[in-house]
């Protein structure tokens, strides 16, 4: 009996270390945070006479957990996001509540009024070390 349970014992404690291994060890992301692969959204103009140019900053929004995407310039909604592009951000918004349903971006790509148009993330810039003097 004494040996039964010590082999129990033994193997309960590596049940349980695996289990601690798997929950806490993750493997490492293929891309580093900083050079995250770059996502473009296609987005549709709302008024085809209103079109904005390439590099023109913009946020993508959504007011609420089953409202549509809307890209906005400033508090004006220029575009929406349709399609499976706006499934992954309603998950992406969900998954990160921090963002508060809103997403920094810039239009990189415009071609005809009637086609979508393009924009990506906008790169939040990082503050370097200031120099010791």
């Amino acid at each position: 009996m004494g040996v039964d349970w010590t082999r129990r014992s033994e193997e309960r404690f590596k049940h349980q270390l695996q289990d601690a291994a798997y929950k806490n060890l993750k493997p490492t992301p293929l891309f580093d945070s900083e050079n995250e692969a770059t996502v473009t959204y296609p987005c549709h103009w709302l008024h085809e006479d209103r079109v904005l140019p390439a590099g023109t900053r913009l946020t993508i929004f959504q007011r609420g957990e089953k409202a549509r995407i809307a890209v906005m310039e400033g508090s004006t909604a220029v575009a929406e996001v349709r399609g499976e592009a706006a499934r992954d951000l309603k998950e992406l918004f969900h998954l990160h509540p921090e963002m508060q349903n809103s997403l920094a971006v810039s239009i990189t790509n415009v071609s005809q009024p009637s086609e979508p148009f393009y924009v990506t993330r906008v790169a939040l810039k990082k503050k370097g070390k200031r120099a010791i003097q």
